[in-house]
Formats: structure tokens, C-alpha cells, sequence
């Protein structure tokens, strides 16, 4: 009863993690995509409302559809004894993404190519490398 609860906990808070990484991820990438129509593309106050409402719609739904979809993925992998190599691929590719976008927000000049905001995104970098590099990383025979 105890490690069910334990494992519930823990899948819980990968969940959690999760969750709070997407809603980063869609405020960060909204940011990337109005820059992207307002200083790539010059474009009016009124398309930049549609893009508006059509990124957060799209980004929603997906949301939604991750969130379901993963839960499940941890429910499988916990009673599978793998629950900290997939939530290590999930953090991970969460992370690489998050890199990505704040590259792009450097590039755009919304945050400052401050040392601090380099020193951050190549954090968010090589954290998300090294989380997918442990997480695809097959065991030698032998080995535990």
C-alpha cells in the first residue's frame, strides 16, 4: 500500500514538473512566435490579435493532449520499474526545448545577450543534453 502510494507520489511529481515546464514553454514560445510576426513579418495590430488567439487555442489543445498522454506513459513506466529513464527523456526534451526558444528570444534581442542570459540558456542546454543522454543510454550486460 505504501510503495503504491510512494510510486503515485512520484509520478505525481514528474507530472508536476512537466506541467510547470509546458506552461513555461508556451509562454516562452508565444513571445518567440509575436516577435517572429512583428518584427520578421511587420505585421498590423489585427493579425497580431488572430495569432494571439490561434497560438493559445493550438497551444491549449496540445497541452491538454500531452498531459493526458503522459500521465499514462508514467502510469506504465513506474510499474515498469522505468520511471526515471522516462522521466528523464520527458524533463529532458522539455529542457531542450525551452533552450531553443530562449536562443531564439536572444537572437530577437527580447532579452539582453547579457553573460547571465548565455550562462542560462547554455545551462538549460547542457542539463537537457545530459538528461537525454542518461535517459537513451543502454546498460552493458552484465552491469545492474
Amino acid at each position: 500500500m505504501i510503495t503504491r502510494w510512494f510510486t503515485n507520489l512520484r509520478v505525481f511529481l514528474v507530472w508536476l514538473l512537466g506541467f510547470i515546464l509546458a506552461l513555461v514553454i508556451m509562454a516562452l514560445g508565444h513571445e518567440l512566435v509575436m516577435m517572429f510576426f512583428v518584427n520578421t513579418l511587420n505585421t498590423g495590430r489585427y493579425i497580431v490579435r488572430l495569432v494571439y488567439v490561434v497560438y493559445f487555442t493550438i497551444a491549449g489543445l496540445i497541452c491538454v493532449a500531452y498531459y493526458i498522454f503522459i500521465h499514462e506513459i508514467l502510469s506504465i513506466s513506474a510499474r515498469k520499474g522505468q520511471l526515471l529513464k522516462n522521466s528523464l527523456l520527458i524533463i529532458g526534451i522539455q529542457l531542450l526545448i525551452i533552450c531553443l526558444i530562449h536562443l531564439g528570444l536572444l537572437a530577437y534581442s527580447y532579452f539582453s545577450s547579457s553573460w547571465f542570459n548565455i550562462l542560462v540558456s547554455t545551462i538549460e542546454g547542457l542539463a537537457a543534453v545530459i538528461m537525454l543522454f542518461f535517459a537513451r543510454r543502454k546498460k552493458l550486460p552484465g552491469t545492474q
